[in-house]
């Protein structure tokens, strides 16, 4: 009998009450970690293992053979809306890929289902796109297209959770252009974008903030994306009604905060307006 063989069943004695979805321990962290991650290293004087030996991989085997299927069974349960179950998996996936090879079947298709879990989550988000004047005479409207915004920024967080490199750091272990298109072509253009044109300008200005804040600064390193065009415009728009007479009275901060969010979209000869109408 190996020895992965041998201790797994101690192993999964250890993990029954071990759930990656709730979990922060770090798997380093557990008792069998501690016992098994020297197995078969030599001591003091001793000679070093011959290359073959397969005691060298104990850990890793386990990790493979034990760990990563229960880590399986929770993506399936995964609530890519949640973000403590997001952050939870997260850190479990780069601990898990330290000792595991990302391009192994188990682990990909592991990933290919989180990612679907996420398409499903994006094609459940709908935004309303009344006008103003609709939103300020029906009770509960406002309410409703608020809670439906932060329900699609706090997915956009937790799709750029998933945005780490494999253990090598040569690459994502899922590519960050597939990222992308979920949260900014799916997300933002289809569907937050509209929504942001038809508010009124400070409510456009604050959830654009809020919006900007939960896209990774790495995905603009080449510039706007593209099909984020539409989140450009949308702070563009709002930034006019802003900068007429009586804008300096709103206080600095408020142009401060434009300023910022018109750099972060490349929007600077805007910026310079704002700097100007508020005296900064």
């Amino acid at each position: 009998m190996s020895a992965p063989a041998l201790f797994a069943p101690f192993v999964r004695l250890e993990l029954l009450h071990w759930c990656p979805l709730y979990t922060a321990a770090p798997l380093d962290g557990m008792q069998w970690y501690s016992q098994l991650v020297d197995y078969g290293m030599p001591g003091p004087g001793e000679a070093a293992p011959a290359a073959a030996d397969l005691d060298e991989n104990l850990v890793p085997e386990i990790m493979r053979k034990v760990v990563l299927p229960i880590v399986q069974h929770s993506v399936d349960c995964w609530d890519p809306l949640s973000s403590r179950q997001t952050e939870s998996l997260c850190a479990c996936m780069r601990e898990l890929l330290i000792y595991v090879n990302p391009e192994d079947d188990v682990v990909q298709e592991l990933l290919e289902t989180a990612y679907k879990r996420m398409v499903s989550a994006a094609e459940e988000v709908v935004l309303p796109s009344w006008p103003p004047q609709a939103m300020s005479v029906t009770a509960g409207a406002s309410e409703l297209a608020a809670r439906r915004f932060g329900t699609a920024v706090r997915l956009i967080k937790n799709l750029a959770a998933w945005d780490m490199d494999s253990a090598a750091g040569k690459e994502q272990i899922i590519p960050r252009q597939q990222l992308i298109h979920l949260a900014v072509d799916n997300l933002v253009a289809h569907r937050m974008g509209p929504h942001l044109m038809t508010l009124a300008p400070q409510d456009a200005v604050f959830r654009c903030e809020r919006l900007i804040s939960a896209l990774p600064e790495s995905w603009f390193a080449d510039g706007l994306p593209a099909n984020a065009a539409i989140l450009r415009d949308a702070l563009v728009v709002a930034s006019r009604p802003l900068m007429g007479p009586g804008a300096a009275a709103r206080g600095t901060d408020t142009g401060r905060r434009l300023m910022k969010l018109l750099g972060r979209v490349g929007e600077h000869s805007v910026a310079k307006q704002v700097a100007k109408a508020y005296g900064i």
